[in-house]
């Protein structure tokens, strides 16, 4: 059950899915015996408007050409990450060190990145590679666990 909620703080996809589910309450109780028949016509009526202008939002020309570079960005982060995570189990005392180097680094910014919303997920990526480029214990990681490839690749994905 809602008590109370804050829309102005919902996200307009939230803020739709609660006008919806709102609307659909409403006529699960009849609008005309709660006497609210107009007002409810009248939410339907401008609840429908904005599912129009958000999915027109949506409907971006270069919204598919995004979500592919947005794949190959996850991949990369995953891939890096995976890499250093395997190269963690690594027999050469060198080589653990610097995936546990870089798994430390990775994982200051928290675990999952790739699920992050596309600006959070910029930013991180942006912090990472700065750290890799700027850092020299993890410029010395990423040169030996040979994954520079895979940098640049997210570096390019990321600008």
């Amino acid at each position: 059950m809602i008590n109370s909620i804050d829309i102005t703080r919902l996200r307009n996809a939230n803020y739709l899915q609660f006008q919806k589910d709102f609307l659909a309450i409403i006529s699960r109780n009849d609008p005309s015996a709660l006497n609210i028949q107009a007002k409810y016509y009248d939410l339907t009526a401008k609840t429908e408007e904005l599912e129009n202008l958000f999915k027109k939002a949506l409907a971006n020309p270069i919204s598919q050409e995004l979500l592919v570079l947005d794949g190959r960005r996850d991949d990369a982060i995953n891939g890096i990450y995976y890499a250093a995570l395997a190269y963690s189990y690594h027999y050469d005392p060198d080589v653990k060190q610097a995936a546990d180097t870089l798994l430390a680094n990775i994982n200051l910014y928290g675990s999952g990145i790739a699920r992050l919303n596309y600006q959070a997920e910029t930013a991180t990526i942006t912090n990472l590679i700065n750290d890799w480029e700027n850092k020299p214990e993890l410029e010395d990681a990423i040169n030996v666990l040979q994954l520079k490839g895979w940098r640049d690749e997210l570096k390019s994905l990321s600008t």
